[in-house]
């Protein structure tokens, strides 16, 4: 089921049914959209700036886009030029209870860098600072934080999928709206 709905969102599946399951799809991504605007409006004015230096990097779509290695490759080039630095996750994809594979393979890969896995990145930010002493803190699929003022916003797009076809979950690909890019790019 999973696949049939992924396949409706990028437009692999053709056919009247898929036509069909298309329209609704179409109606609750206007209103998912309307909710992601809403929350981006809502803590943008509300944002926390932390005593340190964030770098965000996240995607606008669903699927790999190569987000996690560039979050590796960043923290270690801080790390090597002399920043004390901090990755913080959600922890997408549990393996085990308290970690995901993403953040396992970057705990695993980055040897001292503290990875901190939590729901509330506000919460693990502010932990970073204060036990770890970090100057510079990444956040792993970070364009969906909206409560921490960003200094750098980096946003990973598959070059295969692009943007699919343009229309927000759930019936594109598209995580908020591509109006996002822009707020980024300030």
């Amino acid at each position: 089921m999973k696949d049939y709905l992924y396949n409706l969102a990028t437009d692999r599946v053709g056919g009247i049914l898929a036509f069909l399951l298309k329209i609704p799809l179409l109606l609750l991504s206007f209103v998912y959209g309307a909710m992601i605007r809403g929350l981006i409006l809502f803590y943008s004015s509300r944002q926390l700036k932390l005593n340190c230096k964030v770098i965000s990097i996240g995607n606008i779509t669903l699927g790999g886009t190569g987000k996690t290695s560039l979050v590796e490759f960043i923290a270690g080039y801080l790390r090597d030029k002399g920043h004390k630095v901090a990755v913080l996750s959600r922890g997408y994809k549990k393996l085990s209870g308290a970690m995901g594979d993403e953040p396992f393979m970057l705990l695993k890969n980055l040897g001292d860098i503290p990875v901190i896995v939590d729901k509330d990145r506000v919460r693990s930010a502010k932990r970073a600072v204060e036990e770890y002493r970090v100057d510079t803190v990444i956040l792993d699929d970070g364009l969906q934080q909206w409560r921490i003022k960003k200094d750098l916003e980096i946003v990973t797009v598959s070059a295969v999928q692009g943007f699919g076809n343009r229309h927000m979950l759930p019936r594109g690909i598209l995580r908020q709206p591509l109006s996002s890019l822009k707020a980024a790019a300030d």
